[in-house]
């Protein structure tokens, strides 16, 4: 059990103490205990061990319970009202917009699962519910589909923990090699694909605790759940090992162009391996087995369909996470984030990290706590002491500033001026319509003081599509203005999507956690990963800049 997932657990449990009603008192307390934990500090595995003793706003109680979810798996005050609401009740929480009050009225209401929203909403009835209305009936019906569309998919670091547990549990009984869409570095996956090398029995036998079958389809297959992540397994041999790698990380479209090959050299490849007349070709590598097609070896990142349409640069020249020089727009407890000035700084430094640019909220995100110009001058005073006293790295002075509805940054010249760079930000007006978002942000782009342009598009993956906007549009106005983009390395967000990344290479790109908690600064792996994908090499990327270059670098963008 991470933290994060006991505190899922607790939001849960006071989401449907909500809907369930008559437990108030009960749910308040849940949430008061999410947003404690959620804001401690202490050490998460002592906590575990002396049952939450010391964890503020943990009663005895739940403190237990979260001990036994430690131990089983199983948060209990959770499950005991899981059994209480239909499963199409309980998946309406996905859909954005709803909390336990509104699912409450269309529970009543007999819609009890996101398909019978849809139709309702389709059919105009939701409009006449309660607290509803027109305007919140095609908000939940885009909302909703948007689920639909969705399916059952993960975000990668779920998917890194369905892999690592595997890796876990397999430990000095097989080898494992990630696979699939987690190896191919997609936003989401669907199931987690894998490749195991070692002896069927024993392996059958380890993933027996996770409910481990013969695949419906192949019997080559084995699938299990781990950490509520479908796994695909094949089983490989030495020999086998390259061919099954490459079947089994796809894509689809890629693969099609490979099996044609494949067959034009009289070659037949599954992911039991690769054959001539029924004999086996070894392919100990994945390597090997593009040697043994004739075919010049594709890294994991490019095999989709979209990087066929693109000219492609020199996988040699590509961003890696080695490359990454300075961190850039992180969080502190200025606004919304868990940690102190220094404590990022050094947190980064630990990393290997030569700056660290510091980017809370600007005046008009209130609900995070965005500074007001007074705050933002305290923060220099902090940031000038701090870097005083360290050696061989340095804090930038930055601040996310909020994109206002017309397009200007959130405060004005004489403050801007004292900021080492900006990174500029949509947080709200959403709802914009896609030229007047686009004018919005062509007109962010082109202020002088805007350095970094944050999280594009909006999105957030598996809830929330981008709003709506001319993407190429923008990105042009950027690449004219200077201005960089960025790839936002949340797994929650990976924004700007690696498509239109790989459609606008002559970019320049900075890949951020946008960091509230020093333990984001882990997300670069995603970052970093999406913008391989997206083809961005070295020379377009703005982390592998020293401080003093990065500092000139927007110096010149104000003058240009």
């Amino acid at each position: 059990m991470t933290k994060k997932d006991a505190l899922n657990a607790l939001s849960q449990t006071a989401d449907l103490l909500e809907l369930l009603g008559g437990n108030d008192f009960r749910a308040a307390a849940y949430r008061k205990s999410e947003r404690l934990l959620e804001r401690w500090e202490g050490n998460w595995d002592a906590a575990v061990d002396d049952g939450f003793k010391d964890a503020p706003g943990v009663g005895v109680q739940t403190g237990r319970s979260l001990v036994q979810y430690a131990q089983t798996g199983v948060f209990q005050p959770l499950e005991e009202l899981r059994v209480q609401v239909p499963n199409g009740v309980v998946d309406l929480f996905r859909v954005r917009g709803l909390g336990p009050k509104k699912i409450r009225a269309l529970w009543d209401a007999g819609v009890d699962s996101i398909s019978s929203l849809v139709m309702s909403a389709k059919a105009g009835e939701l409009a006449s519910f309660k607290g509803f209305g027109k305007s919140t009936q095609d908000k939940l019906l885009e909302a909703a589909q948007f689920v639909l569309n969705i399916g059952e998919r993960h975000r990668l670091h779920a998917a890194e923990a369905a892999f690592l547990k595997l890796s876990a549990v397999l430990e000095g009984i097989a080898s494992v090699h990630a696979a699939g869409s987690y190896r191919r570095g997609f936003e989401t996956i669907g199931d987690l694909d894998a490749v195991a090398v070692g002896d069927a029995a024993a392996i059958r036998a380890a993933l027996e605790p996770f409910g481990v079958a013969p695949d419906a389809t192949y019997d080559w297959l084995l699938d299990a759940t781990l950490e509520g992540v479908k796994l695909s397994l094949a089983i490989a041999t030495p020999d086998t090992l390259g061919a099954a790698l490459l079947v089994m990380t796809g894509s689809k479209a890629y693969l099609e162009r490979v099996m044609t090959a494949s067959s034009e050299r009289g070659l037949e490849l599954t992911s039991q391996g690769l054959t001539r007349d029924a004999v086996i070709v070894p392919t100990p590598t994945e390597q090997a087995a593009f040697d043994a097609l004739e075919l010049p070896y594709r890294i994991p990142e490019w095999r989709e369909a979209e990087h066929d349409a693109v000219a492609l640069p020199d996988p040699a020249t590509l961003v890696q996470l080695g490359d990454v020089r300075g961190m850039l727009h992180v969080h502190t407890t200025y606004s919304d984030g868990a940690h102190s000035v220094l404590e990022m700084a050094l947190a980064a430094q630990k990393l290997g990290m030569t700056h660290l640019g510091i980017c809370d909220h600007s005046q008009s995100a209130f609900y995070a706590g965005g500074l007001t110009p007074a705050r933002v001058r305290q923060q220099w005073l902090e940031i000038d002491a701090v870097n005083a006293d360290l050696q061989d790295f340095r804090i930038l002075k930055g601040i996310e500033s909020d994109i206002l509805g017309d397009g200007s940054l959130d405060y004005d010249a004489d403050l801007l001026e004292g900021l080492d760079f900006v990174v500029a930000s949509v947080h709200s007006k959403f709802d914009l319509s896609e030229a007047d978002q686009t004018k919005r942000l062509i007109k962010a782009v082109q202020n002088p003081f805007t350095t970094i342009l944050g999280h594009p598009t909006g999105r957030l993956l598996l809830r929330r599509p981008s709003y709506k906007l001319d993407i190429p549009a923008v990105l042009e106005a950027a690449r004219e203005s200077g201005a960089v983009v960025e790839i936002n390395a949340s797994p929650y967000r990976l924004d700007l999507d690696w498509r239109e990344v790989l459609k606008a290479q002559n970019q320049w790109y900075a890949v951020n956690t946008d960091a509230h908690h020093f333990s984001g600064y882990d997300d670069l792996k995603y970052g970093v990963r999406s913008a391989r994908k997206g083809a961005v090499t070295k020379d377009r990327f703005v982390n592998a800049l020293s401080a003093s270059e990065f500092l000139e670098f927007a110096r010149a963008k104000r003058e240009r």
